[in-house]
């Protein structure tokens, strides 16, 4: 039973990390590696033996959980007065929902100080692989991963498809 508890974290703590190193790259990796992330998730809280292992019981927390559950009453309350309503409500259990609990993850990932220490990593991993898409766009025209040309902007984009969206990420 022990080995199932390492593979429910390796599939959560390997899905975050993932995610980041790929999030600059491919927005199907959001989608994608959401589904492996709350199946963790879910699979660690349905263990009697680490149910209770989540910041989200701890006092600290409550004022958050509390503002994060009056977002979310507040998001299905706008439901009643959109125009399209079922946009909203598609919406509402595929986006809204899907980052609230990316964040509830993430939140609990992020108390595990190893797992801290690792996404910080992953995300000097991404920095560099971003780095060496823009300077492949300057020294060889175009990108090596995403092959996004430097004639389109006349200069770096990274692995994005304008070079604003490169300076957000910056």
């Amino acid at each position: 039973m022990k080995a199932l508890g390492s593979w429910r974290r390796l599939l959560q703590e390997g899905s975050l990390y993932l995610l980041l190193v790929l999030l600059p790259f491919s927005k199907a990796a959001v989608e994608i590696l959401f589904g492996f992330l709350l199946l963790g998730w879910v699979l660690e809280r349905l263990d009697p033996r680490t149910r209770r292992d989540t910041l989200w019981l701890k006092p600290a927390l409550r004022p958050l959980g509390l503002a994060l559950a009056g977002y979310l009453g507040i998001c299905a309350l706008s439901i009643t007065v959109s125009r399209f309503p079922e946009v909203s409500v598609r919406a509402f259990f595929s986006k809204w929902l899907e980052y609230l609990w990316f964040f509830v993850i993430a939140t609990d990932l992020g108390g595990r100080p190893a797992v801290l220490r690792r996404s910080l990593g992953a995300l000097a991993c991404s920095a560099f692989l971003v780095l060496v898409e823009g300077l492949s766009q300057e020294w060889l025209g175009h990108g090596l991963f995403r092959g996004y040309a430097l004639h389109t902007f006349l200069r770096m984009t990274g692995p994005y498809e304008n070079p604003i969206d490169l300076a957000t990420y910056l």
